[in-house]
């Protein structure tokens, strides 16, 4: 018996692209952030009302892309003593098991620092992740299912007066 030697074949549709991802990435400056672009994706990092982080992604992402946006988020905590996080990943079609373990790590070290993290999502893989990883974390993670719902927490969010640590 012949063994495939091709891994995808194997895979749900939508992972397939994990197996063929190029670990560069290249940055770009933005007034309120920056945006990280990968080869089948990208993903940019706002800053909103001091301690109100917005990260938005599109197409398939690796892990390359999170250490700038944790380092970001510990910057706004040490500013701000804590971070409210908001995640839109309406358009994210794809990711490495590396992208989602090493968000499932940082938000497991830094569960004291966050004050909220809201998701839009849209796929049902991303979906499937949020849904595997949210138990493991305390259920820290707020789904919206509609742009509507997330665009009102982020403006709840960002209406509120920030408060700086001391």
């Amino acid at each position: 018996m012949q063994r495939s030697t091709d891994r995808s074949a194997a895979l749900p549709t939508g992972l397939t692209l994990s197996l063929c991802y190029g670990a560069r990435v290249r940055r770009e400056e933005l007034p309120d952030g920056y945006r990280l672009h990968e080869r089948l994706g990208h993903a940019s990092f706002h800053r909103h009302n001091g301690d109100v982080a917005l990260v938005v992604y599109d197409g398939g992402l690796t892990n390359q892309v999170l250490p700038s946006q944790f380092e970001s988020f510990a910057e706004i905590v040490a500013e701000m003593g804590g971070v409210a996080v908001f995640i839109d990943a309406e358009a994210l079609t794809s990711y490495t098991t590396d992208f989602r373990k090493d968000w499932t790590s940082w938000f497991r070290a830094n569960r004291s620092e966050l004050r909220e993290c809201h998701v839009l999502i849209r796929s049902a893989l991303v979906r499937m992740g949020v849904n595997l990883v949210n138990p493991l974390i305390g259920n820290l993670m707020r789904p919206h299912s509609d742009r509507a719902s997330f665009t009102q927490a982020l403006s709840l969010a960002t209406a509120e007066p920030p408060s700086r640590a001391s």
